[in-house]
Formats: C-alpha cells, structure tokens, sequence
C-alpha cells in the first residue's frame, strides 16, 4: 500500500539545464509493516518490489510494494552491491559471518523469490572483490579470478557483460574472457573507488573516486566526464545517472537531494527537495526509490 505525496515537493524540481533529464509526476510514501525500517532498498527490475535492509544493519527482506506485506530474505545479508535477476526471480546478496578470531568472511548467496531456495554460489571467503548478474549467469571475482554460477531464471543467457571489483580500494575490470585488470580512470589524484556500475549497454562505467566525486568513463579507464561531487550514483538509463547531493555534520547526514545528471556531466536536475533527506537511490525502469535517515521508503515516479 502506498500513499501519493505531493505536498512539499516540486515536480522536476531546479532545473539547471534544460534538456532531456527526466522529470517527477509524483511521489510517493511506502507504507510498511510494523516494526519495519528501511535503511537501504533496492528495486526489483519491474518495480514489484524492493528488498529492504533496516536501519540497524544487515539483514534483507522482500516487501511486496503493491500489498505492503514482507518476508525476510536473508539475517545477515547485505543490501550493499545487492543485484537481482532480470526477470527478478533472484536475488544475489553477499553475507558476513565472523570466526573466533574475529576474521570476516563473504558467502555470495541467491534468494529465489518464488521457491524461497538459497543457493551458495560463493563459499565463505576473505577475498570476494565483487560480482555482477548477467543474465542466467551470476558473475563473481574471488581474488582476481572470475568465476561463474548459471541461475535457474528466465532471463536468457549471458551476453559477456564486463564485471567490476574493487580490491583495497582499487578499482578492477573482469573481462568476458576472464582476464581481470586495474583501471586507473583519475590517475594517481584517486586511490579510493567506491559504487561502481556497468552501463545497461555494457560500454561506460559508472563510479564515485574518493575526494573527486562521481564520474563516467569507458571500460579501459579512459574517456573520463566528471559529474561533480555527487555519492552512491546509478545508472538510470545510457544516458543519465541519479545520485545523492548529500552533507552531514561529521555524524549524520542533515541534507540530501537526489540529482537527475547527464552522462558527460553538463545537465542536471533535482528531484527531491529539502523537505526530505533523500538517500541511497535505487532505479528500476521509470521508478527510483529512496531511504530516509529515520528508515522510511519513498518512490520517485518518473518520465
């Protein structure tokens, strides 16, 4: 069940380019069970439904977006890098576990929505550098190394797409072929890469460089638009990326406006406005939706 919100936000609200950014019809507040928080949310690929982690840190569940009811998912799973099937059977999350000695291992694990089966794709490890979905097939890199898991969905067989990971902070690129090499896409100003993202059509990557902020640049590194000092980017279509324009206070976050910004970085628009602090974007087809620091879950409509 949700509720339309309008009061207190402006449709395709600062403009600073006119162009073809897309515009807000509407927003809207996720009514969620009792109990529930929302600290982080992603969308399932037809905006059905989202999972959730709370506030209080790992753990996942499935909220049904159109009944309001939820189910969980995963205790320990993580919603950080958390990517789901094309065809949203699948859910594929990382999960932490600790030994006596305190050491923390990564599981990569898959959720069927429908079954309600778990599937270890990846056994505990200490160096899970990252993984994407492509099509039926889930992608990992263990050390440098590509390794590969077939999924039962319906989403038609993979079609090569590069996958990104980052190690101690730098930022890598595994090649269809298996082939895994660091790119350098800020040179030496830039050590620290967080949120990177392949473009839906496979040729542009997506990323935040510590201390630089967001930017785009081909898959060898090269070709680079800084977009500006915007976190947690995504990629709404090949044209458009929708990030966070955030500022905090040393503790908390106390301001945060999702931007609508074009790939080479030159157009930008907001889509919320102060009335909110928006966080943590997540996009599916012409939704995007958002947490709050008090755990609420909004939906952007857009077109």
């Amino acid at each position: 069940m949700r509720k339309t919100v309008l009061a207190g936000f402006a449709l395709c609200l600062s403009v600073i380019c006119h162009a073809a950014l897309p515009t807000v019809t509407s927003v809207e507040k996720v009514t969620m069970p009792d109990n529930m928080t929302a600290g982080m949310a992603v969308l399932s690929p037809d905006g059905s439904y989202a999972v959730v982690s709370p506030l209080s840190g790992n753990g996942l569940s499935c909220l049904n977006l159109n009944s309001g009811k939820a189910f969980e998912i995963s205790k320990n799973g993580s919603a950080m890098s958390l990517e789901i099937t094309p065809d949203g059977t699948d859910v594929i999350y990382r999960e932490s576990t600790y030994d006596n000695d305190h050491r923390r291992f990564v599981s990569l694990k898959s959720y069927n929505i429908n079954t309600g089966k778990e599937t270890v794709l990846v056994n505990k490890s200490r160096n899970l550098n990252g993984f994407s979905v492509d099509g039926n097939e889930v992608v990992a890199v263990e050390n440098g190394v590509k390794k590969a898991s077939k999924l039962n969905t319906t989403s038609g067989n993979a079609v090569g797409r590069p996958t990104l990971s980052i190690q101690y902070g730098k930022l890598f690129v595994t090649a269809p072929n298996g082939v895994t090499s660091e790119i350098r896409p800020l040179g030496n100003k830039c050590n620290s890469y967080l949120w990177p993202s392949v473009s839906p059509d496979g040729t542009k990557i997506l990323a935040f460089g510590v201390g630089t902020g967001a930017f785009v640049c081909d898959l060898a590194g090269n070709n680079v638009q800084l977009l500006g000092m915007f976190r947690a980017p995504v990629w709404f279509n090949n044209q458009t990326v929708i990030a966070m324009d955030d500022y905090d206070n040393g503790v908390v976050t106390t301001q945060s406006t999702l931007m609508a910004i074009s790939a080479d970085g030159k157009e930008k628009a907001a889509l919320t406005d102060n009335n909110v602090v928006a966080v943590f974007p997540s996009v599916a087809q012409n939704k995007v939706a958002f947490t709050t620091p008090e755990g609420e879950l909004y939906i952007v409509n857009l077109k």
